[in-house]
């Protein structure tokens, strides 16, 4: 049994620890200049009424009935882009893709696009 002095620090120095790996184990709020998420300055109602109908299908999460799939990376937008911002480092991504004869990129979109889906609906294999 720890003597009570002893299981003390070992108590403070976990809790060091863990305030200290949050920062790398949580990824941060992202910056202003990153979030999407408010509209511009000076729309008008049409356009702010449209900026929200967007919002809410941004975070919208899709079904198969809903035309998901049959392969995919997340669910929703918004599972890829924490916050509106620009992706999130839980979400890793494999992209790939080949130049031409004149060094221009080819996404491979005949191939099925630059991106790996890794998840699929019931009854399909990601890729």
């Amino acid at each position: 049994m720890l003597k009570r002095p002893v299981f003390i620090f070992l108590l403070l120095i976990s809790a060091l620890f863990i305030g200290v790996s949050c920062d790398k184990i949580m990824p941060s709020a992202p910056e202003s200049n990153e979030v999407l998420a408010e509209p511009i300055a000076n729309l008008t109602l049409a356009q702010l009424g449209l900026h929200i109908k967007g919002d809410e299908e941004f975070a919208r999460v899709f079904s198969a009935a809903e035309g998901l799939g049959p392969i995919f990376v997340q669910n929703s937008c918004e599972s890829c882009h924490v916050g509106d911002g620009k992706g999130s480092p839980f979400n890793n991504l494999t992209r790939f893709g080949s130049y031409g004869e004149n060094q221009e990129w080819n996404s491979r979109v005949a191939q099925g696009g630059p991106q790996l889906q890794h998840r699929a609906i019931a009854g399909f294999e990601p890729e």
